[in-house]
């Protein structure tokens, strides 16, 4: 099992979510046997949550130095977070359950997606000198490698490949009147490649 983390990323809560989350954890934090000395102390967090409320408010009718001022707030007070972060992470002797007190977040595992699916219903578009060509989306796929080569297919043929991030992808250059052969894979983390099935198609 992997050791768990506490979450230091404040950006995705909005400045109306920021305030209740960072009052949770001084709360959580005092009194907490599993924390007796908070770095930076709850003090100086509470302060900082005071003061980034106090402009927050003021921002709502206020100017653009309001606005600049409340996001200067934010950063003190985000900073003094994720310090305070550290100091959970280092205090929480690897165990998710003394760190759960803490009022922080945990960083979620990342799951081992594996050998991705042979991608299917592959699609022939042929245009003058090239073929556009398009599967299903392959769940865990960062990106596709889209093989082509001349018909017929033997053990001797080089398969050319064009790689994409997008599930579809315009291969040009290719000899008018010619047959191809096409096949594509998912590329992921587990280096094992599942081809389609092989579809053919003449260019234009």
């Amino acid at each position: 099992m992997a050791t768990p983390k506490v979450s230091v990323d404040f950006s995705r809560y909005s400045d109306s979510e920021l305030v209740p989350k960072a009052q949770s954890i001084v709360t959580n934090l005092t009194g907490n046997t599993n924390y007796t000395t908070p770095t930076p102390t709850l003090a100086s967090v509470t302060t900082a949550i005071n003061a980034f409320s106090a402009a927050l408010a003021k921002a709502e009718t206020g100017n653009s130095n309001d606005t600049l001022d409340k996001n200067q707030k934010r950063k003190i007070l985000t900073d003094l977070l994720v310090n305070l972060g550290y100091y959970v992470q280092l205090n929480g002797k690897n165990d998710a359950r003394i760190m759960g007190t803490s009022g922080y977040d945990l960083q979620k595992e990342r799951s081992t997606i594996g050998i991705l699916a042979k991608p299917e219903n592959l699609k022939l578009d042929p245009k003058v000198g090239a073929i556009k060509i398009s599967v299903d989306v392959v769940k865990g796929a960062s990106s596709y490698n889209f093989n082509y080569t001349p018909m017929p297919v033997t053990p001797e043929s080089v398969w050319l490949v064009q790689s994409s991030t997008s599930k579809s992808t315009l291969i040009e250059n290719l000899t008018s009147g010619v047959q191809y052969a096409f096949q594509v894979c998912g590329v992921g983390s587990n280096p094992t490649r599942v081809y389609s099935n092989m579809v053919n198609c003449f260019v234009l």
